[in-house]
């Protein structure tokens, strides 16, 4: 989880997106929340998950907030990197809504005692035709689509990762009352990034 939202879907968005600050949230050196900011809350609410405010995951593992082995297994190296060497990794991600593309950037830094302190900050925002899949008020079918955690790209056959709106439009979702579920990973555009940004081996 990179800022406050949940994992399959959005329930809203709004144009107060726009102007929410820097999310700056703190792991201790088991990576359990020992902090979060009002940005963290802000942007909680403003997505409709208010259980995900900072008095309400302070003391919890992030692993219970991530979804996906590979996202869990990069984010360990990631963390691994910047404690063991003490340096500060910059990446780039998205967080969106079902009606707006948010462009971030993380950055992952030393904490005291072993801990780390990410910071997401909102570089840009696009908006765009309405996503059911990502509105988590949306029913569901049995189907499941893997979607990259960093980029939002949909992996599709033969191993090609497409935007969403080509997904959908190739999927004619947008035609349908229900929509897939979504199962998380990272595709290899953004693995290769992840790696060299953080300087882990490719």
């Amino acid at each position: 989880m990179s800022v406050p939202k949940r994992q399959s879907a959005t329930r809203k968005s709004s144009p107060r997106h726009a102007r929410t600050g820097t999310v700056v949230y703190r792991l201790d050196r088991e990576d359990r929340f020992v902090s979060t900011n009002a940005a963290w809350d802000d942007f909680a609410r403003e997505n409709g998950a208010p259980e995900l405010a900072g008095s309400k995951v302070n003391g919890s593992p992030l692993w219970q907030f991530v979804e996906g082995m590979e996202t869990a297994m990069i984010y360990r190296k990631v963390f691994a990197r910047v404690r063991e060497d003490g340096v500060q990794v910059r990446l780039p991600f998205c967080c969106d809504s079902p009606d707006l593309r948010r462009y971030m950037r993380m950055e992952i830094r030393p904490w005291k005692s072993g801990g780390v302190e990410i910071a997401c900050r909102l570089l840009r925002v696009k908006k765009r035709r309405r996503m059911p899949i990502l509105d988590a008020e949306r029913t569901h079918t049995r189907q499941m689509i893997r979607m990259c955690s960093w980029c939002l790209r949909v992996e599709e056959p033969a191993t090609r990762w497409s935007v969403l709106e080509t997904y959908a439009r190739k999927s004619r979702i947008m035609e349908c009352e229900r929509v897939p579920r979504i199962s998380h990973g990272i595709c290899p555009r953004c693995m290769r990034v992840i790696k060299k940004q953080a300087g882990l081996p490719a």
